[in-house]
């Protein structure tokens, strides 16, 4: 019987994701814009001036934070693995962390206070009351605030059953826990998963990940077929 220890740590770079930087171009006038060109449309001919009208500009603004950090993830794992009586078993913990990743946080915001330990945004100034209150619109800004945890406890199990068979289980056990989860609007479950829930505060978003998923079992058999020597559509088919 044989015991091994295998350790493994890493840090991980990343690039800051198209979705991060698309939105400042597409949804900020003058390079985006949206106009409805359609309503109640002549037959056959929408446009029997043969010009489309013109787009209108998104009231809303997307900016970004002056200094931004490359997100990065950091990755470490121990493992234990004994040979008993044939059969391979191994225990294993991994983590990672995930540090300056993508979120977007609305700062145009009325002014926030907690009432018996609840949040609330007083508007009952109207407008006048939101912190930039010459601009009535939302202000969006995209920062690199974000971070995440993962932690994981993974069993698996292999045995050779016989000659060209085997068979091979494996259970992990994990949490995963995020600010956002996602930093592209076409992501997961799309806008509202890249935003920060409190511009105020960063850390009223924490919370399990739209991927977390807390047990996951598999299990696997494999058995070569006893064919020999097989020729033609055969050999390709059943001899692999």
């Amino acid at each position: 019987d044989t015991f091994a220890v295998r350790a493994g740590f890493g840090v991980f770079y990343d690039q800051l994701g198209r979705g991060f930087y698309s939105n400042g171009f597409v949804l900020n006038a003058p390079y985006g814009g949206a106009q409805s060109v359609l309503r109640n449309p002549p037959f056959p001919n929408p446009y029997p001036g043969g010009v489309i009208p013109a787009s209108a500009g998104f009231t809303a603004r997307w900016e970004y934070e002056r200094y931004q950090n490359v997100p990065t993830s950091y990755q470490w794992n121990l493992s234990l693995a004994k040979n008993v009586s044939g059969t391979q078993v191994t225990a294993a913990y991994a983590g990672t962390t995930g540090r300056h990743l993508m979120g977007t946080k609305a700062v145009n915001t009325y002014p926030r206070s907690i009432v018996n330990g609840r949040v609330f945004f007083d508007n009952s100034g109207g407008p006048r009351t939101l912190r930039n209150p010459n601009y009535l619109n939302d202000v969006f800004l995209n920062t690199t605030e974000a971070n995440s945890y993962y932690h994981s406890f993974q069993l698996a199990v292999s045995r050779q059953l016989g000659a060209g068979s085997s068979l091979q289980g494996s259970y992990t056990y994990s949490k995963c826990i995020d600010l956002v989860s996602g930093d592209n609007t076409s992501d997961l479950a799309g806008l509202a998963e890249k935003f920060f829930l409190d511009a105020y505060d960063l850390r009223g978003s924490r919370g399990l990940c739209n991927m977390d998923i807390r047990s996951r079992l598999a299990l696997n058999a494999s058995y070569d077929l006893p064919f020999r020597n097989l020729q033609g559509i055969g050999k390709v088919l059943l001899n692999g």
